[in-house]
């Protein structure tokens, strides 16, 4: 989605302001996966659409097949992993489909799917490899091209691969000019290591805030679409040979087809040797006798998870938009720094997914304040006495420092008897309100120990000692 107010999101690059608002957290099932399973069902004849469908999904796939298998008359069945949002799938049994909740992972679900599919002669309606999915979901790149002028980059956040192979195609085959940017999350960097080895390879997936891109094994069909066109991050080398010609051109080479070849592009003097793995984008300028050579190595870029918790709370605070983990991933990205190269450049960012969980957003607010250095947790030890405890929450008050939670123990504590250790929840205007906090306590408390920042910005930051642990 476009952001509506042209708001600087963060202190190195702004959102552009755009008079029109396509953002597909606002989708009936709020997510852009409704593009790509209404067309697939439209498309199957009519003795399969009469036997039905399955799939295996995550959620926002399953969503968009039930709810357009229910307006369709198609009959659909979606096989679940048991750590889908609990919201996703009460979603999905609303709107009257079959649900199998089994499996660990979408790996394990996708296997047990494609079993049913077999017993009970169902299609598969692959959620991010099918060739008509994809198709679907292009129809975001061909809507944000037609809506938003002078693009110079597009962040699409990457799981399966589905999204950003049809918005890719479909940008760059209008305007090859446009970058698109792959962003995923660190616990479920399926399509990183798909690069690295040159072909979809298993992933193992950790528990992410970004449910939706937590596929284990990038799909084959997205991967060989996708990858010549994502242009970040790039690893260049360049290197020359002599030459006669004049000449210029340049090419995608998948390298996995070239491993131990020899590249002859058609002059006797000019060979060119390939032992590495993934695609490249070649570029080669033949200038006089002179030609340089440009490999240019395509990645997605990886953002932590505390990351995707600021930039869930940074949309509710700035843009007033809920959107999942999955969908906050490409301001993430710009959060962390990993795009600075885009600082004043027109940037378009799809927030492809608004299903959370009321308890997740909860949990991710909370991380994401507590990253911001907004909600802080210390231990200090103060006097037993009569007005100890009293006169830490003094301090605080004068301070405009609200507590959350505060709690007192005596058993566990190895100072003197007349000693006893408070823990606080805490909550602070921003970083620098908290580094007053910590210097106002260090002042009048000889024992104070503040709880490890979960983030993965400098501890310089807040002025802390890395030992400090609650």
């Amino acid at each position: 989605m476009f952001t509506r107010s042209g708001t600087k999101i963060c202190g190195r690059i702004y959102i552009g302001s755009f008079s029109t608002s396509s953002g597909n957290s606002f989708l009936r099932n709020l997510s852009f996966k409704e593009r790509g399973a209404r067309y697939a069902l439209l498309m199957l004849s009519d003795e399969k659409k009469k036997k039905g469908v399955i799939s295996a999904s995550l959620g926002n796939h399953a969503l968009a097949l039930c709810y357009h298998g229910k307006d369709l008359k198609i009959p659909v069945t979606v096989v679940m992993p048991i750590v889908a949002p609990i919201m996703k799938i009460q979603s999905c049994r609303q709107h009257g489909a079959s649900v199998v909740v089994q499996g660990d992972d979408m790996g394990e679900a996708k296997r047990i799917a494609m079993q049913l599919a077999k017993e009970r002669e169902l299609t598969y309606i692959n959620g991010y490899d099918h060739p008509h999915i994809m198709a679907g979901q292009g129809t975001l790149g061909l809507e944000i091209v037609e809506q938003v002028p002078n693009i110079d980059a597009v962040i699409v956040p990457v799981g399966g691969g589905g999204l950003i192979a049809g918005v890719a195609l479909a940008v760059k085959t209008l305007f090859p000019h446009i970058k698109i940017i792959g962003v995923e999350s660190e616990r479920c960097a399926s399509f990183s290591k798909a690069v690295k080895a040159g072909m979809p390879v298993y992933t193992k997936i950790e528990s992410t805030l970004a449910d939706g891109l937590a596929v284990p094994m990038v799909g084959y069909n997205a991967f060989a679409t996708a990858a010549p066109l994502i242009d970040k991050l790039a690893s260049e080398t360049s290197f020359c040979v002599s030459c006669p010609a004049v000449w210029f051109h340049q090419c995608v080479l998948d390298l996995n087809a070239c491993v131990g070849k020899t590249l002859c592009l058609g002059w006797e003097d000019l060979v060119l040797k390939f032992s590495g793995r993934g695609f490249l984008a070649l570029r080669l300028e033949f200038v006089s006798r002179t030609v340089f050579c440009q490999l240019r190595t395509t990645f997605v870029v990886v953002v932590k998870e505390e990351w995707i918790a600021i930039a869930i709370l940074r949309l509710v605070e700035l843009e007033k938009c809920v959107v999942e983990g999955a969908g906050a991933a490409g301001l993430a990205a710009i959060l962390a720094g990993h795009l600075d190269e885009m600082k004043g450049k027109r940037v378009v960012l799809p927030l492809c997914g608004g299903n959370i969980d009321t308890t997740i957003l909860g949990r991710c607010l909370e991380r994401g304040l507590a990253v911001d250095g907004r909600l802080l947790k210390f231990t200090v030890t103060v006097s037993d006495r009569p007005g100890g405890i009293a006169e830490l929450c003094r301090l605080l008050s004068s301070l405009g420092v609200s507590i959350k939670d505060i709690m007192h123990e005596r058993a566990w504590i190895q100072s003197d008897i007349f000693s006893v250790k408070v823990k606080v929840v805490c909550e602070t205007r921003d970083m620098s309100h908290a580094n007053q906090l910590k210097q106002l306590l260090y002042d009048n408390y000889n024992t104070v120990s503040f709880g490890k920042i979960p983030s993965p910005v400098s501890l310089d930051d807040l002025d802390c000692d890395p030992s400090d642990e609650v």
